[in-house]
This record gives C-alpha cells, structure tokens and sequence, in this order.
C-alpha cells in the first residue's frame, strides 16, 4: 500500500516567496533606519564641532600664553577680545582672539601697531562668541552653535 502523495499545494510556492520578501522588508527597513540615525549622529557632530574647535582654540591660546600672565578681557576694534601680552627682546606684542562677522580670528601684532578686525587670520566659523571674567584670572567663554545650543569653557591663568 502507497501511502506518499506527490500533490503539489499553492501553499508550498506561496510560503517560501513570503517568508523572502518580509525578510527583504526587514532588512530594507533597518538599512533605512539605520542610514537616518546615522545622518542626524553626522548632523549633530558637524554642528557641535564648530563650537568645541572655537572653544577649545580659545582656552589652548590661554594656556600658551599663560607665562607672563598678561591675559586679558578688553576690545579690538570693536570687538571683544582676548588680549594675550608677550615679549620678545625689547619688544612687546599682543596676540587678539576675536569674532568677527562669524568668524574667529586671531592677530599678532606689535603693540600700538594700527590694524582693523579684518586683519586677523581666520581660524574657523562661530556662530557667536561672548567672552567674560569671573575673577582675576579666570575666564568663562561661551560658543552658540548653528543650532542654537550653548556650550561653555571656563579657563584660569595660573601665572598670576
């Protein structure tokens, strides 16, 4: 007694055919998801790297010149600056940290030297950089991003 059929049912071809394409669908929503996080990962660096490099630039420049401890707040052409005071032989020269039009900038000039904000070399886009001392020798400085977000620095000059 034969008891094996060789009938052929839909299900047989209609099965294997779906179980292909949800795992198709899976795998094409996840490559999806998974390009779209990494686009606002790459998105939100971008943004908040114009901001550390400004700030981190800034509090590296105090730190360099921190050995005479002539570092101040004050103004250069109108802008408010970090003013770093440096001598070499006879001559004395100031260093200007600034923003202008945004971009940061920086100047090195022997002092009573005529020069204009668009002289400094350009060292990279900032969006807004506002500059305060908290106390003698210490200073906070804050970078606004393109996206609006704050972020913060605070440097001390331990020369003094």
């Amino acid at each position: 007694m034969k008891f094996h059929s060789n009938k052929k049912h839909v299900i047989d071809l209609i099965f294997p055919i779906a179980l292909f394409l949800v795992f198709a669908a899976s795998a094409l929503l996840v490559i999806l998801l998974a390009a779209n996080i990494y686009q606002r990962t790459t998105a939100m660096a971008e943004v908040n790297y114009e901001s550390r490099t400004a700030l981190s630039y800034v509090t590296e420049k105090i730190h360099q010149g921190d050995a005479g401890g002539e570092i101040t707040i004050g103004t250069f052409d109108g802008h408010d600056s970090i003013i770093i005071g440096q001598n070499y032989g006879s001559q004395h020269y100031q260093t200007y940290i600034y923003e202008d039009e945004g971009i940061l900038r920086e100047l090195f000039i022997q002092e009573g030297t005529k020069a204009s904000a668009a002289d400094g070399r350009e060292i990279t886009e900032v969006h807004q950089l506002q500059m305060e001392q908290l106390a003698d020798g210490l200073f906070r400085f804050t970078c606004v991003g393109a996206d609006g977000k704050e972020l913060n620095a605070v440097a001390a000059v331990l020369s003094r």
